[in-house]
């Protein structure tokens, strides 16, 4: 029975370090934490190259019209 408790306490232990390892502080980011996320993240798949600088304001576009969203479900 002890050993029974003694690997249910492990695996909680590990089930914690997961998620304080992966970072389980993103599911209380603000409205406006997550666009910047998503935006880091599209400027991130635009790329290098002569179409960059057209799609990274395109992604500066989308990232303020969530953050006018973020404003108004306020």
């Amino acid at each position: 029975m002890n050993q029974k408790r003694a690997i249910t306490g492990l695996i909680v232990i590990a089930i914690a370090g997961i998620f304080l390892l992966s970072g389980c502080t993103s599911i209380a980011l603000t409205c406006e934490d997550q666009s910047r996320q998503t935006l880091d993240k599209c400027n991130e798949d635009c790329g290098e190259g002569v179409l960059n600088a057209i799609c990274k304001t395109g992604c500066t576009g989308e990232h303020n019209q969530r953050l006018e969203q973020c404003q108004a479900n306020r």
